[in-house]
C-alpha cells in the first residue's frame, strides 16, 4: 500500500473514532500509536518505541515524555500526547519543550492530540525547541502534499538528517513566506502598506491618514492583480485540442460534447474557479512535476490540467463553468477507476484537496507511461528453434 493510502485510512479511522475518544490515554491507544505504526515502527518494541520516558529536568523530578521514538540505539524524536479536544496551546509546547532540551540526542518533537501533529524541531538553536512547529498536519482535513514530509519520520527513513534538515528549512522558508504575503493580502500590513505608497510619485509624505486611505487601495490593487496575473499565465499557453491517445473512452456524450467545445475557440472564458482549481492541483503535484510543467487547457465548458510532455497526457478535467449554480466537477482520464465514473460532483472548489489521492495516482500512472521503453523491434531474419529441437 502506497504511504499517501495509509494516510487516508488513517484519516477515515480518526474521523469514526474521534467522538468515543475522550482522555489523554484512548488518544494514545486508539489515535497516536496506529499512526506510529503506519510509519513503520514497531510499538512493541521497546528498542524502537518507549512509553513513559523518564525527561527529568533541573526544576521538576518524575516527568516523562509519552512516547520517544529510538533509531540507531539513541532517542531521535519525542511525542507528547493529549486528549482529541486539546488545543496543543502553548503552555503543553512549553512542556514538550522541556523534555527536548533534556534529551540531547532528540532532533524533533513531536505535540499531538491523536487528530492533529505538530512537529518540532531546533533550527534556531541547538537542542532548544524552536517556538514554532515547522510542519502542522490535520487528520481532519489533510493536506496530502504534505505527507512526503512526514514520510521522512518513518522509521527507514528518520536516520537521514541532512536530507530532513534541508526538507524542514525549505518547509519553514515556504510556510513563512505564504502566511506573510497570505496576511498582507487580507489586510495590508503598515510596512507593506508604506513601501508601496513611497513609490507613489504624488505622495509627498507618508501620514497616518495617508497610510488609513492607502490600505483598502493596496488590498484590492493585491487581490486583482493576483487575478490578472494568473489570467494571462492561462492566457499565454498554446493551447491545443490533442487528448491523450489509448484514453479509456467516457460517456459516449460527454465526449462528443467536449470535442465540439474544443473545437469553439472563441467562448473561452478562464474563470477564477478553473485559476484557483490549477494552482491546488500544482500544490497536490509540486514534488512530483514541476508546477511549469502542469498547464491548463481551457475550453467553453471545461478545462484540462495536463503535464507538459509528449501528447500532453490530462492529469484532470474541471467542470466549473456551472460555478453560478454551486455545481463542480472533476473527471480522471487516465485513472482507469475514476473515468469509468465520468463526471464526478464535488460540493466545492475546496474539496479538491479530497481527491488528492486520485489526482497523484493519474499523475503516476501518466509518468509512467512516459518512462515506458519502445518494444524492440523482432530481427525478422532471426529464426526460432523450437525447444524440442535443442539438443
Amino acid at each position: 500500500m502506497e504511504f499517501v493510502d495509509k494516510i487516508t485510512e488513517l484519516s477515515k479511522k480518526i474521523r469514526e473514532e474521534k467522538d468515543f475518544v475522550s482522555t489523554e490515554q484512548a488518544a494514545k491507544q486508539a489515535l497516536v500509536l496506529p499512526f506510529l505504526n503506519m510509519l513503520g515502527y514497531n510499538i512493541f518494541n521497546s528498542k524502537e518505541v518507549i512509553p513513559e520516558m523518564i525527561a527529568d529536568w533541573a526544576e521538576k523530578k518524575g516527568e516523562k515524555v509519552d512516547y520517544s521514538i529510538k533509531a540507531n540505539d539513541k532517542v531521535v524524536m519525542l511525542i507528547e500526547c493529549k486528549p482529541v479536544n486539546d488545543l496543543l496551546d502553548v503552555t503543553k509546547e512549553d512542556q514538550l519543550a522541556r523534555y527536548f532540551s533534556n534529551t540531547l540526542t532528540s532532533r524533533y518533537g513531536l505535540l499531538t492530540n491523536g487528530i492533529v501533529y505538530k512537529f518540532y524541531t531546533d533550527l534556531e538553536q541547538p537542542n532548544i525547541m524552536d517556538k514554532k512547529p515547522f510542519l502542522v498536519f490535520d487528520f481532519l482535513k489533510p493536506d496530502l502534499s504534505l505527507v512526503p514530509t512526514i514520510q521522512m519520520f518513518s522509521k527507514e527513513k528518520i536516520t537521514d538528517e541532512s536530507a530532513i534538515k534541508d526538507e524542514i528549512i525549505r518547509l519553514r522558508a515556504y510556510s513563512a513566506v505564504c502566511e506573510v504575503i497570505k496576511n498582507d493580502f487580507h489586510e495590508p500590513s503598515d510596512d507593506w502598506t508604506r513601501y508601496i505608497v513611497k513609490q507613489l510619485p504624488f505622495i509627498k509624505r507618508v501620514t497616518d491618514d495617508v497610510l488609513s486611505e492607502y490600505k483598502n487601495h493596496v488590498k484590492l490593487a493585491a487581490q486583482n492583480i493576483l487575478k490578472t496575473y494568473f489570467k494571462e499565465q492561462v492566457d499565454a499557453l498554446v493551447r491545443q485540442s490533442e487528448e491523450p491517445s489509448g484514453q479509456q473512452p467516457q460517456q459516449q456524450q460527454e465526449k462528443d460534447q467536449e470535442k465540439q467545445d474544443e473545437q469553439e475557440t472563441t467562448k473561452i472564458t478562464t474563470t477564477v474557479e478553473e485559476l484557483q482549481g490549477l494552482s491546488i492541483i500544482k500544490s497536490i503535484l509540486y514534488r512530483m512535476i514541476p508546477p511549469d510543467k502542469i498547464l491548463m487547457d481551457d475550453y467553453p465548458k471545461f478545462c484540462s490540467i495536463v503535464y507538459a510532455a509528449k501528447g500532453r497526457p490530462t492529469i484532470a478535467k474541471l467542470y466549473f463553468n456551472e460555478s453560478a449554480k454551486g455545481e463542480f466537477y472533476i473527471n480522471l482520464p487516465n485513472h482507469p477507476e475514476m473515468e469509468k465514473q465520468g463526471k464526478i460532483k464535488i460540493d466545492s472548489l475546496e474539496n479538491l484537496n479530497d481527491y488528492a489521492e486520485h489526482i497523484i495516482k493519474s499523475a503516476e500512472l501518466i509518468l509512467a507511461k512516459q518512462k515506458e521503453p519502445k518494444p524492440e523491434k523482432k530481427d525478422k531474419s532471426a529464426t526460432t528453434i523450437p525447444p524440442d529441437k535443442i539438443s
